[in-house]
């Protein structure tokens, strides 16, 4: 199974008087694909209505797709019931509040564009289901932007494992494509994103909003302006199973840090490409590189620990580590933690305990390959 994702960016007037403006992302996901027909079905609704001006309609029904800032009312309407029909997913929006004069630095709206949209991708990141997601193109966005944003995506969820480590994290293959308006699923994601732009401003105009019939939703604003909302459409939200079957324990003696280290890298030493399946052998490749330079006992450099400890939180949850273990063996469950709890540290930067982990392991491990090779060697066959 797939999930199929569609972005739009939006930029839009939030209140003219004070000159404040929104900048964005939306993100329609959905378990199914939203093909041609959907589009089709609105069209011809469209075209044979008996009660408009067909000349009126001239430019959307030759363009043949919808596009909501320049489309009628009838043309929203007819749109907007094949979507409560026949669309089922999750709509994420995220936007900022910025003075329109930011607008007018091209870096930074690049940087804004970005972290809205890894800000509404987090729904990716609770399943291994792979996620094709196709974003709208635009002159500035070329396909090399869109593979550095997974890197950066995953990045931040390797991160966001030092603040929550008891929380599952599953790390899914992405699948970027660049679309066009002629793209159905950007169609219907363009509708309802000009809708809830509509919603957000000084007045609101929330009437579309209220045509679209969510079942539910929730919004939330930070202290940086950034607003955050989710939205359901024809679906209910689901309680995740984030929690694993024990507390999650940290290691709190240097000892434990050493052994959580040592479970580390032995998944490394152990693990081939037979553990790996069809949902998650998109993360082999890098495994595989780190693996092949932990068996050659080659010292490390600080970046290769940090590597190893992101690629090490990548497969916890997504081979998973743990599904050897029964949920009784508290025991190794506390030390497959402390390695959890190891790697964390490793990946996390700025902090002073985290500065001094990494060079107390790194320490230890240049002792153990200079001094003590054989029981090194011992220690991670075992």
């Amino acid at each position: 199974m797939a999930i199929y994702a569609y972005a739009d960016e939006t930029i839009f007037t939030i209140n003219e008087q004070n000159k404040s403006e929104g900048i964005g992302c939306g993100i329609l996901i959905c378990k199914e694909e939203i093909n041609e027909s959907i589009i089709k079905d609105a069209m011809e609704l469209l075209i044979n209505d008996g009660e408009i001006d067909l000349q009126r309609e001239k430019e959307t029904i030759e363009n043949g797709f919808f596009h909501a800032s320049r489309d009628s009312p009838n043309a929203h309407s007819h749109l907007c019931n094949i979507i409560n029909k026949k669309v089922k997913g999750i709509f994420d929006f995220t936007f900022f509040s910025v003075d329109s004069k930011s607008l007018k630095e091209k870096k930074k709206k690049e940087r804004i564009f970005e972290k809205c949209l890894s800000s509404s991708s987090i729904e990716f990141f609770n399943s291994l289901e792979e996620v094709i997601l196709v974003i709208e193109g635009r002159p500035d966005l070329k396909q090399q932007h869109t593979e550095d944003w997974k890197a950066k995506i995953y990045d931040l969820l390797e991160g966001a494992s030092y603040h929550a480590p008891s929380f599952k994290t599953y790390f899914p293959k992405i699948t970027v494509q660049i679309g066009n308006k002629n793209t159905p699923g950007l169609q219907v994601t363009d509708f309802i994103l000009w809708c809830l732009t509509r919603a957000n401003k000084t007045p609101k105009n929330i009437e579309w909003f209220k045509r679209i019939r969510f079942l539910t939703w929730h919004e939330s604003k930070d202290k940086n302006e950034q607003n955050r909302s989710k939205y359901y459409l024809n679906e209910k939200p689901i309680l995740l199973n984030w929690n694993y079957p024990f507390k999650f324990t940290e290691s709190e003696t240097n000892e434990e840090l050493i052994y959580g280290y040592i479970n580390l890298e032995r998944f490394f030493w152990h693990l081939g490409e037979a553990d790996f399946k069809d949902d998650n052998f998109h993360l082999f490749a890098d495994f595989n590189a780190l693996a092949t330079l932990c068996k050659s006992l080659s010292q490390f450099y600080p970046q290769n620990l940090e590597n190893i400890a992101r690629v090490f939180i990548r497969l916890f949850d997504s081979l998973p580590l743990y599904s050897q273990i029964e949920d009784s063996d508290h025991e190794t469950w506390r030390s497959l933690f402390h390695a959890k709890h190891v790697a964390t540290l490793l990946i996390m930067k700025g902090f002073m305990h985290t500065g001094r982990t990494e060079d107390y392991l790194q320490r230890w491990r240049y002792e153990m390959l200079s001094i003590r090779l054989l029981e090194f060697k011992t220690i991670m066959e075992q």
